[in-house]
């Protein structure tokens, strides 16, 4: 009935709205726009760290570094905007 496509862009809008909706019951005061911009970062973000992690299967080595970078990239970005933001 549905082809895998358009499975994958109704979880991808679902996950999306979810995000705003969730952000915006519990996040308090957020800016609507603020919310669906992070949420189309996010989203693109993941987006290439997959497609690297698809390209990279062969390689173990880079395929791992690329594992652990694509994860650990975000969370250091978020403590410099955090350690920004305090100063």
């Amino acid at each position: 009935m549905y082809t895998k496509k358009r499975r994958a862009r109704l979880a991808v809008g679902a996950g999306l709205s979810l995000f705003v909706l969730g952000s915006q019951l519990f996040g308090g005061n957020a800016n609507l726009l603020a919310l669906l911009i992070s949420a189309v970062l996010v989203f693109l973000y993941a987006w290439a760290y997959f497609g690297l992690l698809r390209y990279f299967v062969d390689s173990l080595m880079v395929w791992l570094l690329v594992y652990i970078g694509g994860a650990l990239l975000p969370l250091l970005i978020a403590l410099k905007l955090i350690a920004a933001a305090q100063s």
